[in-house]
């Protein structure tokens, strides 16, 4: 998303602006600025596997390089 300079955007919060800590969301009984909590720890002789995908393999085709 990108804005044009000096053009008066507005977001659908109450402040109208981008909130990191929302008066809103801790009236409804939530955490208004979300703390880290951290993961479990994997067994000895394991690990987690992140796994994420790059955009040329995501949104297109994936494209080979060759050297001859």
């Amino acid at each position: 998303m990108y804005f044009a300079e000096n053009e008066n955007v507005t977001f659908s919060t109450d402040s109208g602006k981008i909130e990191l800590y929302s008066k809103s969301i801790e009236q409804a009984g939530f955490d208004p600025l979300p703390k880290y909590t951290a993961h479990e720890e994997p067994s000895e002789g394991y690990y987690r596997l992140i796994y994420g995908r790059t955009p040329q393999h995501t949104f297109g085709r994936t494209s080979i390089i060759r050297s001859y």
